[in-house]
């Protein structure tokens, strides 16, 4: 058949049906995210591996997704969303008078910047509490100005330390679990990829075997495989050389591995592969 795409289209649908049907909606968002992007995303990801079947699919050891640590991340997150509302003013009230006071390197907490990154903060606590949580959301980068370690980190030389709120310490832990949820995101995801590509390879070549049909890269494989290992191979290159004694090959940049071995098994002797 000149268009596979039907078969594609019906394992691409079975396979989301099973795989999203009961998803929490922290993990729904992540299968429908600019990471994976859901059904399109799919689409195109099945068009590259069964247009390229021989390619092998990399990691071949899929790390675990672990439950534990993802809920473990969305529960600090949560915490923070939940104590900064109520710690902003006074988080910002110390890091200020450090700043004025001199105790701060004015490169990163200069008054007004404190402010502007207080909003950033206000902002980012909202989407938190609204969720679901996009463990990549560039945003988290602002838990890290608030957390302890970047404000002792620019603590002017020969200076005492302020005293920082608990809530400073809150956020280094929220920030060290960023990480980890990201972690667990591309666990998840990379075991998403992998097992679809594992079943929408089976499911087509199932529904080719069982419809009696085949695509034009089918022809080709074939053809090659008879080529290379088939027992007739020997008449087989023998037959077709016989017919077309010298092949031109036009657009040679866009020859694929498939069609270069049939020519080269066809057109070159043994010394010049």
């Amino acid at each position: 058949v000149p268009d596979l795409q039907p078969l594609v289209e019906d394992a691409v649908a079975d396979f989301v049906v099973r795989e999203t049907h009961d998803l929490p909606a922290d993990l729904l968002a992540l299968f429908e995210g600019s990471h994976l992007e859901g059904i399109a995303g799919l689409r195109r990801l099945a068009r590259a591996v069964l247009g390229a079947p021989d390619i092998a699919i990399l990691p071949d050891d899929v790390p675990p997704f672990d439950p534990a640590a993802w809920q473990a991340w969305k529960d600090s997150l949560s915490l923070v969303a939940r104590s900064w509302p109520g710690a902003r003013d006074r988080v910002v009230a110390c890091l200020v008078r450090a700043a004025e006071a001199g105790i701060l390197k004015q490169t990163s907490y200069k008054p007004s910047q404190i402010q502007g990154k207080a909003d950033a903060m206000d902002a980012l606590a909202r989407t938190i509490a609204d969720g679901p949580i996009d463990p990549f959301n560039p945003a988290f980068e602002v838990l890290a100005y608030f957390g302890r370690q970047k404000i002792l980190e620019n603590v002017k030389v020969k200076v005492a330390a302020p005293d920082l709120p608990a809530e400073c310490d809150d956020l280094q832990d929220a920030l060290a679990t960023v990480a980890r949820g990201q972690e667990c995101a591309h666990a998840w995801l990379t075991g998403v990829r992998t097992r679809f590509v594992d079943e929408v390879r089976r499911t087509v070549e199932r529904r080719k075997r069982e419809g009696h049909v085949q695509g034009f890269d089918d022809l080709l494989r074939r053809l090659r495989d008879g080529l290379a290992t088939g027992p007739g191979r020997d008449a087989l290159r023998q037959a077709i050389a016989d017919q077309y004694r010298v092949a031109i090959i036009d657009e040679f940049q866009d020859t694929d591995p498939v069609q270069w071995a049939i020519f080269s098994l066809l057109f070159t002797s043994p010394d010049d592969r």
